[in-house]
């Protein structure tokens, strides 16, 4: 509980983090050295109340009369954020201070803005309520406002993550295995590591599960040469260090000497003996030039806003400006530009999209910007694939303005799901082939379940033999059957009825998946397939993912498989369900407008690319 004392202590530093010159979380460590006398617990509580006020700096400022009073500011954040009553603080305060607490503590802040209520600024809340809607822009400001847990990554090199629980039992309850890095834990917020054995004899690394995650997305193997572009203090190549059992090479590059010096230091502890940290210029620095073709992975983590930390280092909310972010844009586009050079080493080049980082609301850039940068792709003849970032919504608004002759004379790969399908059914009309694969967002997906994903994927962009081999559902429709296959999402395939772009599935195999639809909106889009045609000289129906199914208030009263089943029953035709492909992890590649045999079974079923 903060004393007289401690809230004067807290009022100093406010007077030198509110000036945000500077990490919060350094010169709060630098007033700890200088004040050696303060002991650990009254350490914990001053943090505590320095993160609580930065958190809510707008709104208790605002409550405070935007008046500097930085004992003001503690008082207000204990009174209306911690809920302490006047009378336990009271002894702690002077006269003048009791009287002000008690016009506080019954202040009314309805009438504030959201912005002011939430302590975000005016740039940034427009942001987000651009860009998610005003409700689930409250929802992300209000998690800004709870301090982050620890995240910790074990070093598999030194110590089991199992082994690592056990020996921090010992001392604490609060831990929690992360779901989705295999090598993370998370500990409760506070927890002093600097001094703990295990971080000291390199077991541990504190590291965002994030981060850890994009450690696992890079995929390095044993024996490989890994390229880490922005490596900073080095987290992520450490990781992938011990990813790879200490074998094959990783360098770490990055343009400061000072977080090159960290790494080293971090390295000696480690136990590793593949990872090589150099400082470079910049991203055209000679080092890298020599290097072109050589990796088998490059990680390019570019210089961010830091917007997604705000639950770890609040101050960033009122250091970042809408000018600081569109720098950092064109900082990231240099570094991914350099960063495509070293993907050569797989045998790609990458072409980012003029418009890739604009945003208009819902979309990705105008109507316009978006298809701007695709007719620039389906013209330029040196690009092979185009390969969506998202779907969501927006592609039939864009169909129409693309040009196609070019395209027709030298075809090229178009790949994503989902809202693609509008581009998968349009060019299918031009008789060309596409790929119904994963999209670039499918990457923040867990990596242990995305590897057949990424493997399908890549066979269906070089030409290699797709062959699936699929359980058996008791709701198949046994047969066998050839035909070219076509499809993708229901809800755009149905939207496409009475278009150009409207499928003709005579003599196909069709192939249908869906998310977040409720059953009768999935009955009624069938039907409206069934009505239209779609099953009539149809050779066969693959059902993938049909995920997230919407709770109505009236009970449908039977399972997705019995509605299918219901809506074909007339048509003789084999029927597969539970095709790994959709808005699932599992999303396996699919070639539409090639030929396929389908041989469904009441065991094993097989769907064979010819």
């Amino acid at each position: 509980m903060l004393n007289l004392n401690l809230m004067q202590h807290c009022a100093n530093i406010l007077g030198e983090v509110l000036d945000f010159h500077g990490p919060a979380d350094m010169k709060l460590s630098n007033y700890f050295r200088e004040h050696g006398e303060l002991g650990q617990k009254d350490r914990g509580e001053i943090a505590e109340c320095i993160y609580g006020v930065i958190r809510r700096f707008r709104f208790l400022k605002k409550i405070n009369g935007d008046e500097n009073n930085y004992k003001k500011l503690v008082i207000a954040w204990l009174i209306k954020i911690e809920g302490r009553s006047i009378r336990d603080l009271e002894h702690e305060l002077s006269k003048e201070e009791v009287e002000w607490a008690k016009s506080l503590k019954s202040k009314d802040t309805e009438e504030y803005t959201w912005p002011e209520k939430l302590s975000l600024p005016d740039w940034l809340w427009d942001l987000l309520v651009e860009q998610y809607g005003i409700d689930e822009a409250i929802l992300l400001a209000r998690s800004f406002l709870e301090p982050a847990k620890l995240d910790i990554r074990v070093n598999t090199i030194k110590i089991s993550r199992d082994d690592l629980v056990n020996e921090l039992a010992k001392d604490t309850t609060d831990i929690e295995v992360m779901i989705y890095s295999p090598s993370g834990i998370r500990i409760a917020r506070g927890t002093s590591l600097s001094r703990n054995r295990l971080f000291l004899e390199g077991k541990i690394e504190v590291q965002d599960e994030s981060s850890q995650i994009l450690s696992f997305l890079v995929d390095a193997k044993r024996g490989m040469m890994v390229a880490d572009f922005c490596a900073g203090a080095g987290g992520k190549s450490l990781a992938i260090g011990a990813i790879m059992k200490n074998t094959g090479r990783i360098y770490a590059y990055d343009i400061s000497e000072k977080r090159i010096i960290n790494l080293g230091k971090r390295l000696k502890k480690s136990g590793l003996s593949n990872l090589f940290a150099q400082k470079i210029k910049n991203e055209k620095d000679a080092k890298l030039k020599k290097l072109h073709g050589k990796f088998d992975r490059v990680l390019a983590d570019v210089p961010c806003s830091g917007t997604g930390t705000f639950r770890r280092n609040p101050d960033l909310k009122w250091k970042n400006s809408i000018q600081d972010l569109d720098e950092l844009n064109m900082k990231q586009l240099a570094i991914l530009d350099e960063a495509k050079k070293l993907a050569e080493s797989w045998g790609l080049k990458v072409f980012i999209g003029d418009h890739v980082f604009n945003q208009n609301n819902h979309f990705a850039g105008t109507d316009e910007e978006r298809a701007s940068d695709f007719q620039k792709a389906l013209d330029n003849p040196s690009i092979k694939a185009i390969w969506c970032a998202r779907g969501g919504y927006g592609s039939a608004r864009i169909l129409d303005k693309l040009e196609y002759t070019k395209f027709k004379a030298k075809p090229k790969w178009i790949v994503g799901y989902s809202d693609i399908t509008a581009f998968h059914s349009h060019i299918h009309n031009l008789g060309i082939q596409t790929i119904h694969a994963m999209m670039g967002t499918s990457l923040l997906f867990d990596p242990a379940e995305t590897k057949q994903s990424i493997e399908t994927y890549r066979k269906a962009l070089f030409g290699e033999a797709l062959r699936y081999e699929i359980n058996s559902s008791e709701y198949n429709k046994k047969g066998d059957a050839e035909g070219i296959l076509v499809g993708g999402n229901l809800s755009i395939l149905q939207s496409m009825l009475g278009s150009e772009s409207q499928l003709n599935t005579d003599g196909t195999i069709l192939f249908i998946e869906e998310i977040g639809e409720y059953k009768y909106h999935i009955d009624r889009m069938l039907r409206g397939l069934k009505r239209a045609g779609y099953f009539n000289s149809c050779k066969g129906l693959i059902i993938g993912d049909i995920s997230n199914i919407k709770k109505n208030t009236t009970v449908w009263g039977g399972s997705i498989e019995d509605l299918v089943l219901d809506v074909v029953s007339e048509f003789d035709f084999p029927v597969l369900f539970n095709f790994p492909a959709g808005h699932e992890t599992d999303n396996r590649a699919l070639i539409f407008g090639k030929s396929i045999k389908l041989n469904v079974k009441s065991t094993i079923s097989e769907v064979i690319f010819k």
